[in-house]
């Protein structure tokens, strides 16, 4: 079957139109990638954490398997000097940088969930077994074979591909499973877990229907989505989230809270919590700045753990923390201080330090006390909690 071109005069046979336009998605999607990788480096993203790093080598090893997609496309089916062979070298290639993106995907949930660690090589052996076999497809036909008239075909054992594929995509849902067992995660972490579960699922539904409807190449573009939805969600992160606790920051508060203040319902009390560590100023200047992050991140993890899922939980700066959070009563908001008081001196308790992480809290309710607005609302409460940190102090 033939399709003609009105324009140029010219007869084009359907496999040179779909050639055409599977090298003309890879080339965009390579494009696509490039940028936010260049975005990326003048932007100095991410300040080169693990995580970062390993995201940018996903980003060029896609790229790279991208760009060898085009030439199997290119070189399947020609017949000019060192077609065949360069048919042959651009597959190999291919095969085994195909299992490679898989293997920085694990990498990159795992320096997510643990930072800069070692990761045994010998979970990198399915990779040296696919470049063997690869290789020895060339004559065996074993993964892909090529023939004669230099037309690509899968092989017997194609599968081999997708298993090594899916075993490092099972790898990094297993670590982010154990990791989000272990830990009393808030809301931002909750996220961040089901991010990292969800974003190769484009990859894993592209490659089931390349592997079963031969022909159809969609992979990749599917990998470029997963890679695209993981920078904005990075570059959300950057904006919306502090860095040192994961919990979200002043700007994503006051966005908040002009969403929550604007559709807030009269029969339930909208109360925020302002919290400042005791004492934070001695932490720092006896046992230096290090030990103060330590104990920023720890005031953190007690609210954490005090907070439901509903509650929004933001550092407001230095050794200050805001909760928002609804009630039936406003007469509630005195026994929920209590349980923050009881988390802190449990947690101080089981966890012997050089110090102890207390507060100074007030609240605010919503509506009362001329706090009518965002602004009025944090400010009664900075109020009232300042009022507690001067009456302890003078009980000290």
């Amino acid at each position: 079957m033939v399709k003609y071109d009105g324009g140029r005069g010219e007869l084009l046979s359907n496999s040179f139109i779909i050639t055409f336009l599977y090298i003309e998605l890879d080339l965009t999607c390579s494009i696509i990638l490039s940028i936010l990788l260049f975005n990326m480096s003048r932007k100095k993203f991410g300040i080169n954490m693990p995580d970062n790093r390993a995201f940018k080598r996903s980003v060029i090893c896609t790229i790279i398997i991208l760009l060898l997609d085009c030439g199997m496309w290119f070189f399947d089916k020609q017949t000019f000097f060192a077609a065949y062979h360069l048919n042959c070298a651009f597959t190999v290639f291919y095969y085994t940088f195909a299992t490679v993106v898989s293997a920085t995907w694990f990498i990159y949930v795992v320096s997510k969930l643990y930072g800069n660690i070692k990761i045994n090589l010998l979970y990198f052996l399915p990779i040296i077994m696919m470049a063997i076999l690869s290789v020895v497809s060339i004559f065996t036909g074993w993964i892909f074979n090529i023939n004669e008239s230099n037309t690509y075909s899968h092989g017997p054992y194609f599968f081999i591909l997708p298993v090594i594929s899916y075993y490092y995509f099972i790898l990094a849902i297993i670590a982010v499973i154990k990791t989000w067992r272990a830990s009393s995660s808030g809301k931002n972490e909750k996220k961040l877990y089901l991010s990292l579960i969800l974003f190769p699922l484009p990859t894993i539904i592209g490659s089931l229907i390349q592997s079963f409807l031969y022909g159809i190449s969609i992979m990749w573009t599917c990998t470029t989505i997963s890679l695209l939805i993981i920078f904005v969600n990075f570059q959300n992160n950057e904006i919306y989230t502090d860095f040192l606790t994961g919990l979200y920051n002043r700007r994503q508060l006051t966005e908040y809270l002009l969403w929550k203040t604007g559709k807030t319902d009269n029969k339930r009390a909208l109360v925020a919590f302002m919290l400042d560590i005791n004492h934070f100023k001695k932490i720092n200047d006896e046992y230096g700045h290090s030990v103060g992050d330590k104990a920023i991140f720890s005031a953190a993890e007690i609210i954490r753990r005090c907070s439901s899922p509903d509650d929004f939980i933001a550092r407001y700066g230095g050794d200050e923390f805001v909760i928002i959070k609804e009630f039936n009563s406003k007469y509630e908001a005195p026994a929920f201080i209590t349980k923050i008081n009881e988390v802190a001196n449990n947690f101080n308790k089981l966890k012997k330090r050089l110090y102890i992480i207390d507060f100074s809290i007030g609240f605010a309710v919503y509506g009362e006390n001329d706090c009518k607005s965002p602004e009025d609302l944090i400010e009664a409460a900075d109020r009232m909690m300042y009022i507690q940190k001067n009456q302890s102090r003078i009980k000290a």
